[in-house]
Order: structure tokens, then sequence, then C-alpha cells
């Protein structure tokens, strides 16, 4: 099983009509290490980013890949400085079956 190197925790959230997998870390996650975070969390569960933007005070990194059937899925990973927050959604409803498989995993390495 695939482990975390970063302490922290997964959960689901809705916000509005988008559902969210948001990520409260238990380290001083920010701008200046989130490159390094994202990178190691997506090697760890086999995605792939395909974009990365970054500006003045976040981050949206378009991703792809994975070990489900929905491997042509993409998902959005963002992260804001301001609020501290990070999280992955979707763009499509069709691909919010790669998000809740990726949340299984997430959720349940963090519990």
């Amino acid at each position: 099983m695939t482990q975390t190197t970063y302490p922290g925790a997964w959960s689901l959230h809705l916000q509005g009509d988008e559902l969210q997998l948001c990520f409260a870390a238990e380290f001083d996650l920010h701008y200046d290490n989130f490159v390094q975070f994202a990178e190691q969390l997506l090697q760890n569960h086999q995605l792939k980013a395909i974009q990365q933007d970054a500006a003045a005070d976040a981050h949206c990194w378009v991703v792809s890949g994975g070990r489900d059937p929905h491997d042509h899925a993409h998902l959005l990973l963002y992260y804001q400085e301001m609020s501290q927050s990070c999280w992955f959604c979707v763009t499509r409803e069709d691909d919010e079956a790669a998000l809740l498989g990726l949340a299984n995993r997430l959720i349940s390495l963090s519990a």
C-alpha cells in the first residue's frame, strides 16, 4: 500500500454543487512547498500533472491517470495560499467517479 509522506487528513465536501476532496494539512503547507507536496502526492498515486498553472497566491494543476478504469479523467488540484486550502475537484460530471476513487484511496490512508 502506498504511504503518504505528508501528515494530514483527506475528506469529501460539497461546496455549492461542486464535490471537493479536501486536504487538512498537519504540517506547514504553503505556496513555496506546494509543488514538492503535489509531486510526491501524484507520484504516490500514479497520477500525472498534464498542466501546471501558478498565480501570485495559488496553484492549479490539471491531473490525469490513476489505478482505476477512469485513467482518462481529468481532476483539478488546487492550492490557495490565503486560505491555506488544498483540494481536488472535477470540471466534468463524467470525471466524478475518478474523484471518488481517489477519495477512497486517500481517505483510507489518512484514517
